[in-house]
């Protein structure tokens, strides 16, 4: 365990008033109040239908983005030793390998995501851009304010680099710049964020731009940004990226390159940490998400709002690693199903998973789980090796978790004419039979590259 004396020293001094925190100075409301109070209730009034609720564009963000005085709510698992009492309006941990949360505080309430809104940004950029692409910088971009990595219009860098530049320096020109040269648009790339979001299950995010400046119905939520960061932390070039304390990238028409150094300090404090991102705005405070691994076993914390994020994310991380243990539930290339492929003569496709798949379980507990592949009745051929047949869905409780996918471990060639014939009049009486029998189609589970 991380030593708590480390935590102190990560955590920020506190002005003190007769030995306790002195609380920050309150701006005057006198004569005040009225003027300002009156036209938000009209406008509430106007926009919120009679016995109704607030329209959902008022109500994308808590009316206490403080964390201050609303209901707290803190789940995790059941027998886990009790969590430390972090600063956070907001947080949870979650083990990366199986997406199992071990603790949420105001887990899905909507805040300002600050600069973790990078993290879409990356990940949208590495799925769909070409790293060695290069990248001309528009004034608009160049343009943007808040931090930056000083991009200039007519700038060229390759994407590789701006993505350094963004996920170390948090330089929102270049999240900008990504935007437009990866997305064609900042709004379609944006789109292209949402879209992710909605994929990986991040049902309480939703973005307007690629760089998390405040913007009106801009947020997502303290699970939803472990989910992403889990997305990343799966990838190899994105654990590269975020993991990297440093990165030099040129600076043309000057004598020197650019230097940029990770602003997550717990890459150099904190034993095992490897990711990921910081955070700040005056709306959103102090935001982490932070990533450690020890012995291969990998977990991440995400603080919201947090006076103290060094030490909010020490504690979790520290709590994590001595509360649970981590359960290899199969290795990477270990056959756990099987597919049969489609025609007259009884072939089947052995699958595996592509990466080991671990759980975090109560330390010393006897929490059980299962492992329930999940794949089609059949697969047509040709089938490549290594592509995507189905997932592995691994159960704690009844709880489905994240899941792995089933990868096919040898290769199928096609049957040539006669047999691509012999195969289509085996799936069209196949899907007859199952018409008839009410059985599902192959179509349940997806397949990919």
């Amino acid at each position: 365990m991380f030593l708590s004396r480390t935590a102190q020293m990560l955590r920020p001094r506190v002005p003190q008033r007769n030995g306790r925190p002195a609380r920050a100075r309150q701006p005057s409301h006198r004569g005040g109040v009225f003027l300002a109070v009156c036209p938000a209730l009209v406008l509430c009034l106007s926009l919120t239908p009679l016995g109704g609720a607030a329209p959902a564009a008022l109500a994308a963000v808590p009316p206490d983005d403080g964390g201050g005085s609303y209901h707290q709510e803190v789940t995790g698992v059941p027998g886990a030793p009790p969590a430390p009492d972090v600063t956070a309006a907001s947080a949870a941990l979650m083990d990366v390998s199986s997406g199992r949360v071990l603790y949420a505080k105001n887990g899905h309430v909507r805040r300002a995501p600050a600069s973790l809104t990078k993290v879409a940004t990356a990940l949208v950029a590495l799925e769909a851009g070409d790293l060695d692409s290069l990248v001309e910088v528009s004034a608009a971009a160049a343009g943007i304010g808040g931090s930056s990595i000083w991009l200039e219009a007519g700038e060229q860098q390759t994407l590789r680099d701006l993505l350094y530049g963004l996920m170390l320096r948090s330089g929102n020109d270049a999240a900008a710049a990504i935007a437009e040269h990866v997305g064609g648009t900042v709004d379609h790339f944006v789109y292209e964020m949402n879209r992710l979001a909605a994929r990986v299950g991040a049902g309480d995010t939703h973005f307007r731009n690629p760089h998390g400046l405040p913007a009106l119905g801009h947020y997502s939520s303290a699970l939803d940004m472990a989910l992403l960061a889990r997305e990343g932390l799966l990838r190899s070039d994105f654990r590269e990226l975020v993991s990297t304390r440093r990165y030099v990238m040129p600076w043309p028409g000057h004598p020197w390159d650019r230097a940029v150094y990770n602003e997550n300090r717990l890459l150099w404090l904190y034993p095992g940490a490897d990711g990921v991102k910081t955070g700040w705005t005056e709306e959103a405070g102090r935001c982490l998400i932070a990533s450690a691994t020890r012995d291969g076993w990998q977990l991440v914390a995400v603080v919201l709002h947090a006076p103290d994020m060094w030490a909010d994310a020490t504690e979790l991380l520290d709590w994590g690693f001595s509360s649970f243990e981590s359960r290899l539930v199969c290795r990477a290339g270990e056959e756990v199903a099987q597919v049969r492929v489609a025609g007259a003569a009884e072939r089947w496709v052995p699958l595996a998973t592509a990466r080991d798949v671990r759980i975090a379980l109560l330390a010393g507990g006897n929490e059980g789980f299962r492992v329930d592949p999940d794949v089609p009745p059949y697969v047509t051929s040709p089938v490549a090796e290594g592509e995507t047949i189905g997932t592995l869905r691994v159960v704690v409780g009844g709880e489905a978790l994240g899941n792995a996918p089933l990868v096919s471990l040898r290769p199928v060639a096609a049957g040539g004419l006669v047999g691509q014939f012999l195969q289509d009049v085996w799936v069209l009486l196949r899907n007859l039979f199952d018409r008839l029998l009410g059985a599902p189609g192959p179509s349940s589970v997806g397949r990919g590259p």
